[in-house]
């Protein structure tokens, strides 16, 4: 396991239930900053000689609120971590642990794209940008390393309930990231491209039929709400404080 929250990993190691007698595996542990770009020589030797058969590059960070690319506060630093994290994460873990996979003619690498891959995201736009990426590396991967044995799936969740979603309920649209696995799993080796949840692959089929420029511009009007009322909040509490 690999991220940037050592602790977190540890906790979710605590928690979980399974018998060690139905799942004799051996957790080994990598806190990895994924903002940096000199981490990877470390992963590499770390993972060296382990048999990998499943890669889930999930690490990823968005934008703390929609917002337009030239307010973004630091931007420039801001944006060289997202794409570090977002981008160069998924080419560089894959290039790691794919040469072994080839050469064994088995194993499956799943990356974790996005719903906003699906439309251009304005107010999010280097996010989205960067989960497009993460669409089409999976694509042309697939294909190269398909006769090798290799299983590449690209998932595009919409909304899960998670720290980086900021949302803590779950509902009809918005699942638990426990019930988005259990029906994400099932595609694995079925679909090379999926959304994994049945009410986000309802999403996706619409998103993708209806005219581009109205879906942009009914996701824009979205995000500039979510803009206004974070940035009316926080006017508030400055003036509290």
């Amino acid at each position: 396991m690999l991220s940037i929250l050592q602790k977190f990993l540890h906790h979710i190691l605590k928690n979980w239930n399974f018998p060690e007698s139905s799942y004799p595996v051996e957790t080994k542990i990598i806190a990895a900053d994924y903002t940096r770009l000199d981490i990877y020589d470390d992963i590499a030797r770390e993972l060296r000689g382990l048999d990998i058969g499943v890669l889930v590059n999930n690490v990823g960070m968005s934008y703390d609120y929609p917002e337009y690319l030239v307010k973004v506060p630091d931007a420039a630093n801001y944006m060289t971590s997202l794409v570090n994290i977002n981008v160069m994460s998924v080419v560089r873990m894959t290039l790691i642990v794919l040469p072994g996979m080839v050469e064994r003619k088995r194993g499956a690498i799943v990356n974790v794209s996005s719903l906003s891959a699906a439309v251009a995201a304005p107010l999010l736009t280097v996010y989205s940008a960067s989960k497009t990426f993460v669409e089409s590396f999976s694509a042309g991967l697939e294909r190269e390393v398909r006769d090798a044995g290799v299983t590449v799936q690209c998932l595009l969740p919409g909304f899960v309930v998670s720290k980086l979603s900021k949302i803590n309920r779950p509902n009809f649209q918005v699942p638990t990231p426990e019930n988005y696995v259990k029906q994400a799993i099932g595609t694995l080796g079925v679909e090379s491209r999926t959304a994994g949840y049945a009410v986000h692959k309802i999403i996706v089929y619409l998103v993708e039929r209806l005219p581009t420029a109205f879906i942009q511009l009914m996701v824009t009007k979205e995000l500039q709400g979510i803009r206004s009322k974070v940035l009316k909040r926080r006017e508030r509490e400055a003036k509290q404080n």
